[in-house]
């Protein structure tokens, strides 16, 4: 497990964050056309329209994220542009790439995305990120943890194999690592702005409406604000139910990696295993975040879950540096 540490680290220079700039100049846009053309032609309706157009566009502009943010990853840390560390790498207990558990397969196939780094106090995110840059990321802030490995605790229920094990081989070859305390999944809010926005063009056209005595007016903005508030509560419950299933999975979780075989908790799985008994290790085909890992078995499979207080790229790096495949 031991990397080069000799190796000249070059900053990476991340540049400003873009954010949803489009859409809501868009709407500001459109709302001063109308109030131009009312001051030709003066009417309150377009007056009541411009409003519909324009408040939406500045909700969406005073949410958008700051695009004056500039940050640099060194070999330890992700920096501000004052040089104030952002987050550290030690600190770092999960990597995720484009929503799913980044290992070396998981930045095939992809373009930019978003970079999400999990840690006990929730997440970082880098987004538009190329997966070459992403996967460079991700090899320094193994590089970070591989030196602490030995610093890692194993959960009550699987201290009796690590016991055993320390008998047996040198304490430094197994490692343990317990359920980390953060699973909550990242959540880009873009889509929800944009519902929330329509849905107040809906009920404002039903102000207009009202105003107006329309009944098309009334009619179509209902009919959009029901539609887009339907929108936004469903996905607002299925993401707090993901979020629920994403804390479920830490329930004393553990691991412990050694020479012997290897030892899990997970749920209500418990059990020991010889590195002889797997067959193969893989990743799912779903490749999701929830279902990291997969040990082939006689007659089955376990999978391990991305909920542990280290990245699933060096979990899978240790099993496999005792693992062999059966010949």
């Amino acid at each position: 497990m031991d990397r080069d540490s000799a190796t000249i680290i070059t900053p990476i220079l991340i540049p400003a964050r873009k954010s949803l700039t489009l859409l809501p100049w868009s709407l500001v846009g459109v709302s001063l056309l109308i109030v131009a053309f009312s001051i030709i032609s003066p009417s309150v309706h377009l007056y009541i329209i411009s409003i519909c157009f324009f408040w939406p566009g500045v909700i969406l502009l005073m949410t958008s994220p700051n695009e004056s943010s500039v940050m640099t990853v060194t070999g330890e840390q992700i920096e501000d542009e004052d040089h104030q560390s952002l987050l550290h790498f030690s600190e770092v207990e999960g990597i995720r790439f484009a929503n799913r558990t980044a290992l070396e397969e998981t930045y095939q196939g992809h373009k930019k995305s978003t970079l999400e780094l999990i840690h006990s106090g929730g997440y970082f995110t880098i987004p538009n990120l190329s997966p070459k840059v992403a996967q460079e990321i991700q090899n320094r802030i193994e590089s970070v943890l591989i030196s602490q490995l030995s610093q890692r605790n194993t959960v009550n229920e699987l201290k009796g194999f690590w016991n055993k094990q320390v008998e047996l081989f040198d304490e430094s070859r197994i490692y343990a690592f317990k359920s980390r305390e953060n699973n909550y999944l990242y959540v880009d809010k873009s889509l929800k702005k944009v519902l929330g926005a329509i849905c107040l063009v809906g009920f404002s056209a039903v102000l207009v409406g009202a105003i107006g005595e329309s009944f098309e007016w009334t009619s179509v903005g209902i009919m959009v604000g029901i539609i887009s508030s339907i929108i936004l509560i469903i996905i607002s419950i299925s993401r707090e139910a993901r979020n629920r299933s994403a804390q479920n999975l830490l329930s004393n979780s553990g691991i412990v990696i050694s020479p012997g075989g290897l030892a899990l908790r997970q749920q209500d799985m418990k059990g020991v295993l010889r590195w002889d008994e797997i067959q193969d290790i893989v990743i799912p085909k779903n490749k999701n975040w929830s279902q990291a890992l997969e040990l082939k078995i006689a007659g089955g499979k376990i999978i391990l879950s991305d909920v542990y207080e280290v990245p699933m790229s060096i979990i899978r790096e240790l099993l496999t540096s005792y693992w062999q495949p059966p010949e």
